[in-house]
């Protein structure tokens, strides 16, 4: 996936899992969620990733910056760049239904110059040690 931020503008990429809400996808026996991630992004922008489910509310996850929580410490514009995200960042305290996970939702917000994000390769990994798994 591919999509560009335009100077001074919210931008947000959204990609559905399926056109239809039957589709989502139950994420409930993993623990991450993995992606690359390559962009030309000046070293001040970050990206935001949050996640929305299929139920009826259409729960949105809690949101997490790329940069700023540590998952990576810098875009390349040349390579791509592996991202893991533990569901526990992403989903507690939430009302997220994990059986039903359906969007992926990238933001930039207001960076003052333009740049392209690509993503490739999300999916949801299971949990390092499975005995801890809840």
């Amino acid at each position: 996936m591919r999509f560009k931020h335009d100077p001074n503008y919210w931008s947000l990429m959204t990609w559905r899992i399926d056109p239809n809400a039957g589709g989502a996808r139950d994420v409930s026996e993993f623990g991450y969620l993995e992606f690359y991630i390559r962009s030309n992004a000046p070293a001040y922008a970050d990206i935001e990733l949050s996640v929305r489910d299929a139920s009826a509310n259409m729960n949105v996850s809690n949101t997490v910056n790329l940069k700023a929580r540590g998952y990576i410490s810098s875009f390349s514009p040349n390579q791509f760049t592996k991202v893991k995200i533990p569901f526990t960042d992403l989903f507690t305290g939430s009302n997220f239904d994990l059986t039903r996970l359906w969007q992926f939702n990238f933001l930039v917000n207001t960076a003052q110059d333009g740049f392209e994000v690509w993503i490739d390769d999300i999916r949801a990994v299971p949990y390092d040690n499975p005995a801890v798994r809840p």
